[in-house]
């Protein structure tokens, strides 16, 4: 049997400075010295107008399209519009409840209201029962087609006040039936 020190011997000694260097980099990279052209390149001014031109264009941002793309992609300008109308009512509701009531109710009226339980929650509570009805149909909706996965914990109370509130007895009727419907 060998002793330990004859292995040793066969492999090449490496000096402190090289183990120092292996220790900042992992072992499965390959080459010896950093990619400083891609650094220097992600640390571009344009390379960060690039990367978010991208995530506004992938997250849906409005006017974040090329003019050949948009065309093609919203042909109408419907869904920029919407999506407008959309980013403003969810500002005014942190900001301006009366602002949000009058941005909910012409949003209602102009566009098909989103499978968002959360805004439809917010909806059902409008003072204008003809929006809370719309919210209230429309939550109806994706709990009976299965689309309906996560449940805001204040729709229950939100459907519970409309039962008690709401001066119209189909409201009464529907958030009654929602809530029942959601109980299981």
């Amino acid at each position: 049997m060998a002793s330990r020190g004859d292995d040793d011997d066969d492999r090449p000694k490496r000096s402190w400075r090289d183990i120092d260097r292996a220790r900042g980099r992992s072992r499965h990279t390959s080459g010896d010295k950093p990619d400083y052209a891609r650094e220097k390149l992600e640390r571009s001014q344009a390379y960060r107008e690039y990367k978010s031109n991208l995530d506004k264009f992938f997250s849906g941002g409005a006017g974040a399209a090329p003019e050949g793309l948009r065309g093609l992609l919203d042909p109408t300008g419907a869904k920029s519009a919407r999506a407008k109308d959309l980013e403003a009512l969810q500002k005014a509701s942190a900001e301006d409840r009366g602002k949000w009531a009058e941005l909910a109710k012409a949003f209602v009226e102009k566009h098909e209201l989103p499978a968002d339980p959360y805004l439809l929650t917010e909806l059902a509570g409008h003072p204008s029962e003809e929006v809370a009805a719309k919210a209230v149909a429309t939550l109806r909706q994706l709990k009976e087609d299965e689309a309906l996965k996560k449940v805001p914990p204040s729709l229950d109370q939100q459907l519970r006040s409309l039962e008690m509130t709401a001066e119209d007895d189909d409201l009464r009727e529907a958030a009654k039936s929602l809530r029942e419907l959601l109980r299981g």
